[in-house]
Order: C-alpha cells, then sequence, then structure tokens
C-alpha cells in the first residue's frame, strides 16, 4: 500500500469510516500474523491480538492522532498488545472448572445447589450466544462454523466461499466484532 493511501485511510478512519478500517487490515493482516506469531507462538492468541488492535482503533477513533508511519504504528500497537496478553494470567473457564472441581472434591462432594448453579451459568451463556449469533448473516454464520466448529484455515475459507484470503478474514473480523458487541448487551440487558 502506498504511503498516500494509508495516510488517506488513515484520515478516513479518524472520522470513523469502517471501509478505511477494513482497507487497512487488508493491507496489513497477513504482514501483522507474521510478526504476532514472532512474538509468541499461539495462533490464537496472534490473530485475538490483532482483532482487539482493530476493534480499539475503531472504538477510539476520534482520538487518533496523526501518524508518520501508519505501518510502524499497527506493529509496535500489536507488540504491545500481545506482550500485554501473554504477560497476564487469564483464568479461563476450564481453569475455573478446575479450580471449583478442586475446591468441591475437598468437601468430598459438591453440593447439589452448586451444580445447578452450573448447569443454569451455562445454559445461560449458552442461550446468549445463540442470540447473538441471530445478529450475524447466513454467510458470516458459516465462516464461522468453518473457522472455530471445522477448524478450517483461512485459506480454505476463502477458497469454499470463493473470495480472496484477505476477504475471509474481514468476514470474520466483522463477525467475531458484531457477536462481541452483541454478546455484551444481551447480557448487560439481562442484568438490569
Amino acid at each position: 500500500m502506498s504511503r498516500s493511501n494509508e495516510k488517506t485511510y488513515w484520515a478516513e478512519l479518524q472520522k470513523g469510516n469502517m471501509d478505511s478500517l477494513g482497507k487497512l487490515y487488508d493491507s496489513y493482516i497477513d504482514e501483522l500474523f507474521i510478526f504476532g506469531m514472532s512474538i509468541t507462538k499461539d495462533k490464537t492468541t496472534v490473530m485475538d491480538g490483532i482483532h482487539d488492535l482493530f476493534l480499539s482503533l475503531y472504538k477510539y477513533h476520534s482520538k487518533l492522532g496523526d501518524v508518520s508511519n501508519i505501518k510502524s504504528y499497527l506493529f509496535l500497537s500489536l507488540k504491545r498488545t500481545l506482550l500485554k496478553k501473554t504477560s497476564l494470567k487469564v483464568i479461563t473457564v476450564d481453569d475455573f472448572e478446575n479450580i471449583h472441581f478442586t475446591t468441591t472434591n475437598k468437601r468430598n462432594t459438591p453440593s447439589h445447589e452448586s451444580e445447578i448453579i452450573k448447569i443454569e451459568h451455562k445454559c445461560f451463556i449458552k442461550e446468549k450466544v445463540n442470540r447473538a449469533m441471530t445478529l450475524l448473516t447466513q454467510n458470516q454464520q458459516d465462516v464461522l462454523n468453518m473457522r472455530f466448529t471445522e477448524e478450517k484455515s483461512y485459506e480454505e475459507i476463502a477458497q469454499t466461499m470463493s473470495v480472496s484470503t484477505s476477504s475471509a478474514r474481514t468476514i470474520i473480523y466483522r463477525a467475531i466484532k458484531i457477536l462481541r458487541g452483541g454478546i455484551l448487551s444481551l447480557l448487560f440487558f439481562s442484568l438490569k
């Protein structure tokens, strides 16, 4: 991508233009992924870091300043994002269940109430995810299914969908963004 195009897309992004964000994403996703893999070998962490970076760019677009070298800015931002992600120990659902299992085993058997709460919590989360999935187009649902259920590569998805690899990545990026927003809003309104 030429510097003048970069500058144009950046200026449009500062105004909140989602297409400009998509153009920057499409232009740099492959290089950012390769760079991210040099920091951590976990593909999921790298892709999450890239998606978090671009979500932040859009979320805080009005606060973005002028940048002389956009490519360097993206690389440094990804590096900071990945270093934060890899330095923090995040407790996953599996870790939580292991902690729960360990503490309940100390008492020998879990209480009936804790088992009911655990089942209800899983059902609640599953219902919210399913409701958020309805916010997606059928095409976006299919692509997410291929990526996360069938564990297909971006190249395989692109071939199946008859689109470019960068378009497949963009579809997934936008679908995840919609899901994150949808799930958060569903959780927020259900807690009121």
